[in-house]
């Protein structure tokens, strides 16, 4: 699929995968002060997420999101939630991951994993640690008149000449933002304001890129066909993993 969607570009066609983080504008700043030499050489990466959606992952009637299916080995919230994580750390780092160690916690009712503790191991020898559950307490998909609670993300990204800082609660842009300090003393750079996925009514950036990049107009790409390649090679790594207990190669 990357090769064909890689092909389809060339010959001046739109591709994107609709990871909606990647195309938040405080995101779009991290990828561009990454991608301009700002931390240096990436080195380490810690990454974390957490949900109100035990709803989804502890309900046997959901087997879409729950059971495997296919060549899968197995299915949870690493597909469902870790895909647009690691979506956006590979659209800001550029790491290809090589290999993956992974410990999953299961839930008793479905089988999905709800816990994960993920090292990845990439390609120029820095190191990935990626962690994430559903269990942040409360329904994101609460009753009528129900306040859906936010969820938890961290993400620490450690390079040769500083350390680029993202997080906070999405359902809250006051709780975080965007931060990056130098090794060389020089003064932080600081943009307030956190936002992930964007599940507006309205519809979120990527649409609205896609749409207009289909008119002829110009369109960002937040997550391309290798972003997108790159995280489902992961996630297959880290449940195979998962299932044998030992570092298994990305393929």
């Amino acid at each position: 699929l990357h090769e064909a969607a890689a092909e389809s570009v060339e010959a001046g066609k739109i591709f994107i995968v609709n990871n909606s983080a990647n195309w938040r504008p405080n995101a779009i700043k991290a990828f561009d002060l990454v991608a301009g030499g700002a931390i240096g050489e990436i080195e380490h990466v810690t990454c974390f997420f957490a949900s109100p959606l035990m709803s989804i992952f502890d309900d046997p009637v959901l087997k879409g999101w729950n059971e495997p299916s296919g060549n899968m080995v197995g299915n949870g919230f690493g597909w469902g939630q870790q895909s647009h994580l690691l979506a956006w750390v590979y659209k800001a780092t550029g790491l290809e991951p090589d290999k993956v160690f992974a410990m999953l916690g299961h839930s008793k009712k479905t089988g999905a994993d709800i816990y994960d503790a993920v090292t990845v191991r990439c390609t120029n020898g820095a190191t990935i640690a990626l962690s994430g559950t559903p269990a942040l307490p409360g329904n994101e998909h609460g009753g009528d008149g129900e306040k859906s609670p936010g969820k938890l993300i961290d993400i620490k990204i450690f390079g040769s000449k500083g350390v680029l800082f993202f997080g906070g609660d999405d359902g809250d842009v006051s709780s975080g933002q965007l931060e990056v300090r130098y090794h060389d003393g020089s003064d932080s750079l600081v943009v307030p304001g956190f936002e992930f996925e964007n599940l507006s009514k309205e519809g979120p950036e990527s649409l609205a890129n896609f749409i207009e990049g289909c008119r002829g107009g110009p369109c960002y790409v937040g997550t391309d066909s290798l972003v997108g390649l790159k995280t489902v090679q992961t996630l297959d790594a880290m449940y195979r993993s998962g299932a044998s207990g030992v570092v298994e190669p990305v393929a």
